[in-house]
């Protein structure tokens, strides 16, 4: 297994999380999902399917985040 963290930045995902997880998890060691304020399953659908979240607020700006 490389060594490769997937970063993947997003808000209101629950419909796709479960799959961009499963799927980043075939390349990658980690999955890491940047929220950015999801108010639906977003969240507990990401560490369920084994990702690492964590929060940073959205400022309009892709490269910060």
């Amino acid at each position: 297994m490389s060594k490769v963290t997937v970063v993947v930045l997003t808000k209101n995902e629950e419909k796709n999380i479960a799959a961009v997880v499963q799927n980043a998890k075939k390349v990658a060691a980690e999955v890491l999902i940047v929220d950015s304020g999801s108010t639906d399953k977003t969240v507990q659908l990401a560490e369920e399917n084994g990702a690492r979240v964590v929060y940073r607020a959205w400022d309009n700006d892709f490269s910060a985040q």
